[in-house]
């Protein structure tokens, strides 16, 4: 019998009598990330047929850009083996997908001449009008009455916002709404505005509340390849991938080496999936314009999903902030974490920034460090930490302001004076079951009962390792086992997830024809990958000992032509 009961949040009446309702602490994190799973169109376009030059040293800026302003959608880009070089940012719209072979073949380098620029842009748009409610919505309404008419549709995008309160104990311009959602349009009856999604807490008439319509850019990938900053501007940010106004859209499968700013920001977009990637290294890493960051949650981002990823030598590798809300970070791995200030790496992996982000789910991650700080004011209330493990100075919430912090079985395993550490400020916290360098904090609640995830009611489907699911917390020992993210970097060649498989004009031929050909082409040139991506070998045919070679999936290049063998 398994060791524990898998239950989903409406279910959690499981939770002793003599415990708090947790479940009136909670949203529906399973709403998180992609809406679907993401789908190849019919449409495919080769780099090699459209005149990319993949040497590394001719400029791909105005070709990319220019077949993304003409291409009909949804359309989907193949950016063949080799480094693409871009000295211009390049721009995605609606039903793009692009996509390299995987994360160790495909390279896009961008070097923008020490200016201050994005590399890869997602942007929509909203109106700058917008509409007074004359109702306050309260949490777990899924009603809007607005004060006139709204000009939206079933399936419409808005943004729902209000002034801040009195929390607000460090105002800037920038972020003097920092409470809001983004929520899509199920109905309109007259002056109501019904949404798909619930209200994730409550608003003030006091406080203005408002809404507008978002013309999102949608349906976007971004997957299988290597990402590069090259130049380092002095002064300014930029990130390697921003998305703003965006919605449904996916990063997957990529490896993200040096940024500006955040390798990825996710601002003011909803229902944005980054899973399976390798993010690390910074050129610096003060924090000024995200400086040194992985990926940031920003301006009322919603229902994001963060999830399996590997974070390594960055600043803060997970940020929430702004209003970012009902996001899940979860089962992802940090580590080396780097900041410029003396005790280098005393920052936190996973830190939520103030400006009241709120209702988060924090879940199944293994980092060094979590903090909640209050240098932009307090978080907001119902932020979840599920089943964590910090593995150096421990978790940080030296916020007096931030509120209601739903903490569950959570593992603090630094050793020695200065570490393992958990201080948490604030009121109305709810402990279960956290193990602080081996001792327990609130164990009120049957065991069995402890969920498993806030995500998932099984095992999720990347996990590929023979460990138990969930691998922390109890009733599992401290470090007793790991995460797949974790295991994946300490085990494999290629740190990403995922890979393309082009058919290629030896693909229709079997596997037996593919070896006769290569064997009788002996002073032809040969490239052979195994299925993680890893180069076994380069040189000529008749060099080659198959004799040699492991039964398995390799990946063949021969003089430019594409295959793939099971040997």
């Amino acid at each position: 019998m398994t060791k524990f009961i898998y239950i989903l949040i409406f279910v959690l009446t499981m939770f002793s009598a003599s415990a708090e309702n947790l479940f009136d602490r909670l949203v529906d994190f399973t709403k998180a990330g992609r809406l679907s799973e993401i789908s190849y169109p019919e449409i495919i376009y080769s780099s090699g047929d459209l005149g990319f030059v993949s040497d590394g040293t001719k400029d791909n800026s105005a070709i990319f850009n220019t077949f993304i302003d003409t291409v009909s959608t949804p359309v989907m880009l193949i950016l063949e083996p080799g480094e693409y070089l871009f000295s211009s940012p390049i721009r995605l719209k609606s039903g793009v997908i692009i996509s390299g072979y995987n994360s160790n073949l495909t390279f896009l380098q961008f070097d923008f001449g020490d200016e201050a620029k994005t590399c890869i842009n997602i942007s929509g748009s909203a109106s700058n009008q917008y509409t007074a409610l004359q109702n306050a919505p309260k949490r777990n309404d899924a009603f809007l009455i607005t004060s006139s008419q709204l000009d939206v549709t079933s399936g419409d995008l808005i943004e729902l916002r209000q002034e801040n309160g009195d929390w607000d104990s460090n105002p800037a311009d920038w972020a003097k709404y920092s409470v809001g959602q983004y929520l899509t349009v199920k109905q309109i009856s007259k002056d109501t505005v019904f949404t798909n999604e619930l209200v994730y807490i409550n608003y003030s008439m006091g406080l203005k509340p408002e809404i507008r319509k978002v013309a999102p850019i949608k349906n976007v990938g971004i997957q299988y390849l290597n990402i590069e900053r090259i130049d380092e501007p002095a002064s300014g940010a930029g990130y390697n991938i921003s998305f703003s106004k965006a919605y449904n859209c996916t990063v997957r499968g990529i490896e993200s080496n040096k940024s500006v700013g955040s390798h990825i920001m996710i601002a003011g977009s909803k229902n944005i999936e980054v899973s399976g990637c390798y993010i690390h290294d910074a050129f610096t890493y003060d924090g000024s314009g995200t400086r040194g960051y992985g990926v940031t949650l920003n301006d009322h981002s919603s229902d994001c999903k963060v999830e399996n990823n590997i974070f390594r030598h960055l600043r803060h590798a997970m940020m929430t902030k702004h209003g970012a809300n009902g996001n899940a970070i979860a089962y992802n791995y940090a580590l080396e974490t780097h900041r410029s200030e003396p005790i280098s790496d005393f920052a936190g992996d996973i830190q939520l920034h103030g400006h009241f982000s709120y209702a988060n789910l924090i879940e199944s991650n293994i980092v060094q460090n979590i903090w909640i700080d209050e240098y932009w004011g307090p978080s907001g209330p119902y932020n979840t930490f599920l089943r964590n493990r910090t593995e150096l100075y421990g978790f940080f919430c030296t916020s007096s302001q931030t509120d209601t912090l739903n903490l569950i079985a959570n593992e603090i395993t630094g050793n020695g004076l200065a570490y393992g550490l958990f201080n948490i400020q604030g009121e109305g916290h709810y402990f279960l079951y956290n193990n602080i360098k081996g001792k327990l904090d609130n164990t009120e609640s049957n065991l069995e009962s402890l969920p498993a995830s806030f995500l998932y009611t099984g095992k999720p489907k990347f996990w590929d390792i023979p460990d138990e699911f969930p691998a922390i917390g109890s009733p599992n020992l401290p470090k007793e086992y790991t995460i797949p993210a974790k295991f994946r970097y300490e085990t494999a060649v290629r740190k990403t997830v995922g890979e393309y498989l082009p058919t290629g004009i030896l693909e229709n031929k079997n596997t037996s024809e593919i070896l006769k050909y290569i064997k009788d082409s002996p002073n032809k040139r040969i490239r052979l990958y195994n299925y993680t991506g890893c180069e076994i070998f380069d040189g000529m045919v008749f060099e080659l000992d198959f004799s040699k070679l492991h039964n398995g999936l390799y990946f063949v290049f021969i003089d430019d032509r594409y295959c793939k063998i099971c040997i």
